[in-house]
C-alpha cells in the first residue's frame, strides 16, 4: 500500500487483523513504519503465532488504521487475502 498525496506523510503504523477490523476482526499486530514521501511505499513485518489457529483465515492489512494522515483518498489503505 502506498499513500497518494502531494504532501509528506507522517508515520502511521500499519496493522494486520484476522477478519474485517471494523466488523470484529482480531488484531494480529502493529508494525513500526517510517514517514513516507508521496508515492513511496515500505514493507511491514508482523509476526503471528499460528499455534491453535487452525482453519481458514482472511487477513486484512490497514495503512493509516487510525486515520492520522491527510490524504486525497483513503480507498487504497486496505488489502486482504
Amino acid at each position: 500500500m502506498s499513500p497518494v498525496s502531494s504532501a509528506e506523510s507522517i508515520s502511521t503504523p500499519p496493522i494486520c487483523a484476522d477478519g474485517i477490523p471494523a466488523s470484529g476482526g482480531v488484531l494480529i499486530g502493529q508494525a513500526a513504519a517510517p514517514a513516507l514521501e508521496p508515492g513511496a511505499m515500505d514493507w511491514a513485518h508482523i509476526v503471528w503465532d499460528l499455534h491453535g489457529q487452525g482453519g481458514p483465515h482472511t487477513l486484512y492489512s490497514l495503512a493509516d488504521a487510525f486515520n492520522q494522515a491527510a490524504e486525497f483518498h483513503k480507498d487504497n489503505n486496505t488489502a486482504s487475502g
